[in-house]
């Protein structure tokens, strides 16, 4: 195999074997495992083929004919049971959690369901399919996904043009040269940042930021709360003092809580440059630190940071300390004297950070009726689909969307943001979304680009004003191509 090589590239190349991650005769693998952003162990064992089964202690089959419920009496499901012909649905550890797999299920059980997840024929959820045996395919494609984005990230690592890939300079969806004001929280009262300071935020703070910029028609107003990690301030008073603030302009501000480590692509791009200062140091191999103490000034480089962050950490170095000293330490190499400096030596995150692929947007109606969440999944949702009487939630895995109707009752942007913490911790597709996934509250007629992005959107219908019935009244009434309100 090693001549056939040499012979199709002229005999001008170098080939080695490897063997269990190691270069067979040669003790310096470091230029061979840089390719792939660090050396990491490989696993004996062979890939799963399927996606494991959660855990259930009762997984009841049903489906319906002519208007009569039958349950499936075989404990043991396979694909075979689900026919086109028929509606079926089941319930999972008899807890309630619907997967309705035509919509003529519905009104069997939205008198006693607390979950509802429609699916039709040939769009079952990986989650859906791993309770049926004989289904075939589900994970073959997932694997083949992490292969291509690997070796995608390989190739454009080595300055090939790799089309598949997405463009790693973010375009935000605003224009992010506004007007930006920060205010440090302080129990019950907030203090401005001077502008110059804006960008220095402190792990044990929580802030309030309030950006404007000039908008399609009109000025836009973003708020935001941002929790530092460890911040001992009740979070709940941050949120009301931010409510405050909004409700005191006119219109409907769009408001978001954020989380310190999970802060948007939107907001970086506001900030352009921002430093967090950590009260305690926690290290990750993904990432470079710069640690003062006294008078002494350290870096930390994670064995997993790629150049882009070597070359961050030295334009922080010039801004930050551009006059003095540091000393630099490498992940593997500290001094007994760095770990006591952070207190002692402990475990932290050292398995490579993976970037994730755009999730496909999930719709979802909510309603929170004494403190139980019923939701109701919209498949190939649109504009049309956003109903002035209800709230609905827009899960993109990154983020997640409460959308207010004018005409859905009178619910605060507090309880917005309670019930957007119900359907996180409710997780309906299982996809082990974290609390502190960032949240937007948006209101009917005031989105903005970065939510109407999802849809294809009509800024007409976004203007209406009434309820479903006189709007679709409106629409009928039409002529020459304009609405008539």
């Amino acid at each position: 195999m090693q001549e056939y090589i040499k012979n199709n590239h002229g005999g001008n190349c170098d080939v080695v074997t490897i063997e269990g991650g190691k270069f067979v005769g040669d003790s310096d693998v470091g230029e061979f495992w840089s390719l792939f952003g660090g050396y990491a162990p490989i696993t004996r064992e062979p890939p799963r083929m399927t996606q494991e089964k959660p855990k259930t202690s009762c997984v009841r089959l049903f489906w319906t004919y002519k208007d009569q419920m039958n349950c499936m009496g075989n404990p043991s499901l396979n694909k075979e049971m689900l026919s086109a012909n028929k509606c079926s649905h089941f319930c999972l550890d008899g807890k309630k959690y619907y997967y309705i797999r035509t919509k003529g299920c519905y009104g069997f059980v939205t008198s006693e369901a607390s979950h509802i997840t429609f699916l039709t024929d040939g769009s079952e959820t990986p989650i859906f399919r791993s309770y049926f045996s004989g289904w075939s395919g589900n994970s073959e494609s997932t694997l083949f996904e992490e292969g291509r984005e690997k070796v995608a990230a390989l190739f454009k690592q080595k300055g090939f043009d790799v089309k598949e890939l997405p463009d790693e300079d973010f375009q935000p969806f605003i224009d992010c040269s506004g007007v930006l004001k920060v205010w440090r929280v302080d129990c019950h009262d907030v203090t401005l940042i001077p502008t110059t300071e804006h960008d220095k935020l402190f792990s044990g703070d929580c802030y309030i930021m309030q950006y404007v910029y000039h908008g399609y028609e009109n000025d836009e107003n973003i708020f935001y709360a941002w929790l530092g990690e460890h911040s001992i301030m009740d979070r709940a008073d941050v949120i009301d003092l931010m409510c405050s603030m909004a409700d005191s302009l006119k219109g409907h501000p769009l408001m978001a809580q954020v989380f310190e480590g999970k802060e948007t692509l939107e907001l970086l791009s506001i900030f352009e440059r921002l430093i967090i200062f950590k009260s305690l140091t926690s290290l990750n191999s993904s990432y470079c630190y710069i640690l003062q103490v006294g008078g002494s000034v350290f870096t930390w480089t994670g064995n997993l940071c790629s150049p882009r962050d070597h070359d961050l950490l030295d334009r922080m170095l010039d801004l930050l300390f551009s006059m003095q000293q540091t000393i630099s330490v490498r992940e593997g190499s500290e001094a007994e004297s760095f770990w006591d400096t952070l207190g002692g030596k402990d475990e932290y995150p050292k398995d490579k950070e993976i970037k994730q692929w755009e999730e496909e947007p999930h719709l979802f109606a909510c309603t929170l009726s004494e403190g139980d969440l019923k939701v109701k999944e919209i498949f190939d949702f649109a504009q049309d689909d956003l109903t002035t009487e209800e709230v609905l939630v827009l899960d993109c895995y990154r983020e997640i969307y409460v959308w207010n109707g004018l005409h859905a009752g009178d619910i605060s942007k507090q309880e917005a943001l309670a019930l957007c913490q119900k359907f996180l911790k409710v997780d309906i597709l299982q996809e082990n979304l974290s609390p502190r996934t960032p949240k937007y509250i948006v209101t009917e007629g005031h989105e903005l680009p970065f939510f109407t992005r999802f849809f294809d959107w009509d800024s007409s219908k976004a203007h209406m004003h009434g309820n479903s019935f006189e709007r679709k009244l409106a629409i009928l009434k039409a002529q020459g191509g304009k609405l008539e309100i």
